[in-house]
């Protein structure tokens, strides 16, 4: 089923999106070493609305506690929040759960290159404003396992915070040196230009299921 077929859905298209954001960036630059991308492991919800709800994201984070996938992704693709409105709405539902870490994505996020912690921005820039969820037990073992903790995670002040309650070392700081490190070896030009190309493809599929 392709772009073209009559059941293929904008909910289909927002997945194929989100697929090559996974795939070609977070991936292939070696970003997260929990990004594995078998449906066992990895489950994504599409929000459609433009105004995200409290309500009911808290309902999904809750109905995905029990269950066996270790990541989870809430995608917002007609969400129009700015950056600091969907942080903020973020910061609210971190106080949902005990079981997921969480971290805001958005294409609009502001970065700059002058520092490693400034630059985090640039690696969230995620085609659509998405939630990450990662459970506090997958990032323990990623921990363990890779002493280098070189994962894609919340830096945020809130973020740091619900580590420290729950009795976990922040990971902030190596998450932006391992992300300053591969702009260093790639080159900003070269990040930025893989990201530019899915949002352009993303505006000529969603222009399709305009509602």
């Amino acid at each position: 089923m392709g772009v073209g077929d009559p059941q293929h859905t904008f909910t289909d298209e927002v997945l194929r999106i989100n697929d090559r954001y996974l795939k070609e960036f977070v991936s292939a630059l070696h970003l997260c070493p929990f990004a594995r991308f078998d449906e066992a492991r990895l489950h994504r919800l599409v929000f459609p609305d433009q105004k995200p709800d409290v309500a009911l994201c808290r309902n999904a984070i809750r109905a995905a506690e029990p269950q066996s996938f270790e990541v989870a992704l809430l995608i917002f693709p007609r969400c129009t929040m700015d950056v600091n409105e969907f942080e903020q709405f973020v910061a609210a539902l971190r106080g949902e759960t005990r079981v997921f870490a969480m971290a805001a994505f958005h294409p609009q996020g502001k970065f700059s290159s002058e520092t490693a912690a400034q630059l985090v921005p640039l690696f969230r820039r995620a085609p659509d404003p998405t939630i990450q969820l990662v459970r506090f037990s997958l990032l323990d073992q990623v921990k363990a396992q890779r002493p280098t903790g070189k994962i894609l995670f919340d830096g945020s002040a809130a973020g740091q915070a619900a580590l420290a309650a729950l009795g976990r070392p922040s990971i902030s700081d190596e998450v932006a040196e391992n992300n300053f490190s591969t702009t260093k070896r790639l080159g900003l030009a070269q990040i930025e230009a893989i990201l530019a190309e899915i949002i352009q493809d993303r505006a000529r599929s969603y222009a399709r299921y305009t509602p």
